[in-house]
């Protein structure tokens, strides 16, 4: 009876560890696959947040151009972070169209570029053309040195975007060279460094092409008052205003409102604060007048 006994213990305790392997097999599986996921999620949120910042930060380029221009600071606007990003995509614009037209161009040209090259009676004019284009790195930036002495109008965009001219025109040369004597192609260090050196340059030029859009809205705000609504202010107080505006008591001591103000122009609104113009005929800019939100004011605005 005893063995019989035991014999059942063992028979009842046996299907117990044998459900024991599959529970902690599967312990790795499920470590696998949360590690997966988290490298999936870090693969797409880098990108998403390194083009949020570049975003941000041509946007604040392109506000701080603007701002400066105009004579006053671009902390004062109080701008969130959405802010800066939808006023830099209309930056994006140029160049994406610029990078997408030269790719273009070089596919279309290349297949010509190739025939000339392997005709083999023009082996010197092949030689020169394709030690100009090796050599671009050195006489584009020349180039734009040139032209940042003799043209001072073009000083902030000339040289980053000779430098990056000159890359682009030495890489695809060396291509031409390699190809036509049957060599290797650049080694990966010396590639990835030059890749490196592209983006920083390509990043360069979209913060000047930021900085340049912000000066230019800036003259078109000078030049063109009619564009932005008039602005007409109710204030229980005196403003103390330029000259430009003009002034008119209203209403009596009992009045909510005793002074209007005409003569403005509304720029934008922005963190509860109206940022008003006032032109004058002998300012060549206009001055920018801050006036918190407050319940002694009231504004009225129509474009005219």
């Amino acid at each position: 009876m005893r063995a019989t006994t035991r014999q059942r213990r063992l028979a009842t305790r046996s299907p117990r560890r044998r459900l024991r392997p599959p529970a902690t097999a599967a312990r790795p599986t499920e470590q696998a696959e949360s590690a997966k996921f988290i490298a999936a999620i870090a693969k797409i949120g880098s990108p998403i947040a390194l083009a949020t910042a570049l975003l941000f930060y041509f946007g604040w380029s392109r506000a701080d151009s603007q701002a400066r221009a105009l004579g006053y600071d671009v902390t004062l606007l109080g701008l969130t972070s959405s802010d800066y990003v939808l006023r830099s995509i209309n930056i994006l614009f140029l160049p994406v169209i610029l990078v997408l037209l030269l790719a273009l161009v070089g596919y279309l040209v290349d297949p010509a570029v190739q025939r000339f090259i392997g005709q083999a009676p023009l082996a010197r004019s092949k030689a020169a053309v394709v030690g100009i284009l090796r050599f671009a790195w050195i006489w584009c930036p020349a180039v734009g040195a040139a032209g940042f002495v003799l043209l001072p109008s073009t000083q902030a965009m000339v040289i980053p975007f000779t430098l990056t001219i000159g890359i682009l025109l030495s890489l695809y040369g060396d291509r031409l060279h390699r190809r036509s004597h049957q060599l290797d192609r650049l080694p990966s260090p010396v590639l990835t460094v030059i890749l490196i050196l592209l983006s920083v340059l390509l990043f360069w030029d979209v913060q000047r092409i930021a900085d340049y859009m912000g000066a230019q809205f800036a003259t078109y705000i000078k030049a063109t008052p009619q564009r932005f609504a008039s602005v007409t202010l109710y204030s229980l107080k005196s403003l103390e205003m330029p000259p430009e505006v003009t002034e008119t008591k209203v209403g009596d001591e009992q009045s909510a409102y005793r002074f209007r103000y005409e003569g403005m122009r509304l720029l934008l609104r922005s963190d509860n604060k109206y940022f008003l113009l006032v032109y004058g005929e002998r300012r060549n800019s206009p001055i920018v007048v801050v006036l918190p939100e407050s319940d002694d004011l009231r504004a009225e605005f129509r474009q005219r």
